[in-house]
């Protein structure tokens, strides 16, 4: 059996306590999804994340301090762990949960998104680092908060896995790799918990204009910044997408889209093929063909652009030697 979707009221009669794994001090996507949670009338949120959270404490206490009671102030908390970690995280869960009470909502949130070239990074150390964050965070996270969730039968778990996981681009392939994998793992998980009365979601945002964001940007090589100039529009705020992802949560949506169109058109492109319901069955039906031939143009559109820029910039590629070895700057190791 299947609940019917609950409305908007319903899910604040359950959104009592919420927490939110995020890395750099949860300030970004976050701090606005807590914000907007504190906006629905959460209980009790908590910051889960391996740097310090006590600005974005601060910040969140200021924000609610005109309409929320001291009692309700008290309730916003942060708790260290590295979520890749599965002994820290089921740590920083219990501790939230024995302050807080049983989790309502659970936002996976944290992740890196460092630039490259695949064969400019040497070793593979940099996919190693972006798949334990990426990846194996979310699985940690999500075993250490479900079996309660389950037991209790009720809850909503959200895990941010961006436009990143619908189609491949060059110059973040660690970052797209990754969260083709926790879409993979969010498909499987959705099947297995179908009667259990939780429901999962994944948040597609585009790029969005956060630290994480930004940094990687000044830390990408020319080809990649060249790459980013062609492809990435206008970049949405942390605002808009935490509304947007809260919104699609209310209504107990599995793929909750991005704020800016051309973001959906990527994603129900995608998933013209897939048992994700993102469109009513009777419009997915009707649009299938138009969505087979609009993710056929955005894919030759983006590889035709993409030979162009890396030909303009002359990119050079290491080349494998005589005896079958790689440069040895791919050869050695982070």
């Amino acid at each position: 059996m299947i609940a019917p979707r609950p409305t908007s009221e319903h899910l604040k009669g359950t959104l009592g306590r919420g927490t939110d794994c995020n890395r750099r001090g949860a300030i970004g996507i976050g701090f606005e999804l807590a914000r907007e949670a504190i906006a629905r009338g959460a209980a009790a949120i908590s910051l889960i994340d391996i740097a310090d959270c006590s600005r974005a404490v601060a910040l969140l206490v200021d924000e609610a301090a005109d309409g929320v009671s001291a009692v309700f102030r008290a309730k916003i908390a942060a708790f260290k762990a590295d979520v890749s970690n599965f002994e820290e995280i089921s740590k920083a869960m219990a501790d939230c949960q024995a302050a807080h009470g049983p989790l309502d909502v659970v936002f996976a949130n944290a992740g890196i998104g460092p630039c490259g070239m695949f064969l400019e990074e040497p070793g593979v150390g940099h996919w190693e680092k972006v798949n334990r964050i990426n990846y194996m965070g979310v699985v940690c996270t999500l075993k250490a908060a479900l079996p309660g969730m389950v037991t209790r039968k009720k809850g909503h778990v959200i895990v941010t896995i961006s436009s990143g996981g619908f189609m491949g681009a060059a110059g973040i392939s660690a970052y797209c790799a990754s969260k083709f994998a926790v879409r993979g793992f969010l498909d499987s998980l959705r099947l297995e918990l179908i009667n259990t009365g939780v429901s999962v979601h994944m948040a597609c945002p585009g790029f969005v204009n956060t630290t994480m964001i930004r940094q990687a940007q000044k830390e990408a090589s020319d080809t990649v910044k060249k790459l980013k100039a062609a492809f990435v529009p206008a970049m949405m705020t942390a605002e808009e997408v935490a509304r947007y992802t809260w919104k699609g949560v209310e209504k107990v949506q599995y793929v909750i889209g991005s704020p800016d169109s051309g973001g959906n058109m990527l994603i129900g492109s995608s998933l013209a093929a897939s048992s994700a319901r993102y469109f009513p069955t009777w419009l997915e039906f009707l649009l299938a063909p138009l969505f087979v031939l609009l993710h056929m143009i955005i894919r030759r559109a983006l590889e035709a652009s993409t030979k162009k820029i890396l030909a303009a910039a002359e990119l050079q590629l290491p080349l494998s030697s005589a005896n079958g070895s790689v440069d040895s700057k791919l050869a050695k190791d982070e």
